[in-house]
């Protein structure tokens, strides 16, 4: 059985649901993209380009 023929035959099964799949694909793209973000993230913060004052007032 090829990946189609599964899709085929549980596509009646699904089709209620249609709205769910979409955004849980759409959920699980933003996710994976956000969690690569995350990684080059701290290269910037550890590569001293940011500087953060902190302010205290007394």
């Amino acid at each position: 059985m090829s990946i189609f023929q599964l899709f085929r035959n549980i596509q009646p099964f699904v089709r209620p649901y249609r709205l769910l799949v979409a955004l849980t694909l759409i959920l699980t793209l933003v996710g994976s993209v956000m969690q690569q973000v995350n990684a080059t993230e701290p290269k910037v913060v550890v590569g001293g380009k940011h500087r953060f004052k902190v302010k205290t007032t007394l």
